[in-house]
């Protein structure tokens, strides 16, 4: 939001850009916090941890890792997808293909995930900016600060929570700025 009309001050002299950054926490259906202890796991085969050796690493993985490999005898999963977003578009978008629709199926069910009412907490809006790397680690901090939860070496009086994995949704942008945030605060090994 960009307020127009304000009052310069020295802290800032004439920035009349506000963010209000909102968010919530919701509980993941049908998994335990046991489900959720990985994080020594994962870190230890982390690009940059620094204590591990380069050949023990986990690849970056891209969307071609999670596309479905292509059976030939038939086609695909994401082809079979790909073919019913075509027709879906066809059939409803373009009027001489409107006589198919209803030879039209349904798309195929995969793994159905039951129908469950989430509960979910709102947390306070913050005034910072999202679009850089620190402050989406600020954001990360912030929400940790809001639900009482971290490492309680950093802060005595919270949940402890160093062995679980946090899992963040946000769009697209977020976890590029995460991972440059953890690069830039990870130790550097220098070759002696």
């Amino acid at each position: 939001m960009e307020f127009k009309t304000h009052d310069p001050i020295v802290e800032k002299h004439g920035d009349s850009l506000k963010h209000a950054t909102s968010a919530f926490i919701f509980l993941l259906i049908e998994t335990s916090p046991q489900d959720l202890i990985c994080s020594n796991e994962l870190w230890s085969t982390d690009p940059v941890n620094p204590e591990v050796p380069n050949n023990q690493k986990r690849p970056l993985r891209g969307f071609e890792s999670i596309s479905p490999i292509p059976d030939r005898s038939s086609p695909s999963l994401y082809i079979r997808i790909q073919v019913w977003h075509f027709r879906h578009a066809l059939v409803s978008f373009c009027e001489p293909f409107n006589v198919y629709q209803n030879k039209l199926e349904d798309l195929e069910t995969i793994i159905q995930i039951p129908v469950t009412k989430t509960k979910y907490v709102p947390c306070h809006v913050m005034d910072i900016n999202q679009s850089m790397a620190d402050g989406q680690s600020e954001i990360l901090k912030n929400l940790c600060r809001q639900e009482q939860i971290g490492d309680t070496s950093d802060t005595p009086d919270v949940c402890n929570i160093s062995h679980y994995v946090q899992l963040v949704y946000s769009d697209l942008c977020t976890r590029e700025l995460i991972e440059v945030g953890k690069r830039s605060c990870c130790i550097e090994v220098k070759a002696v």
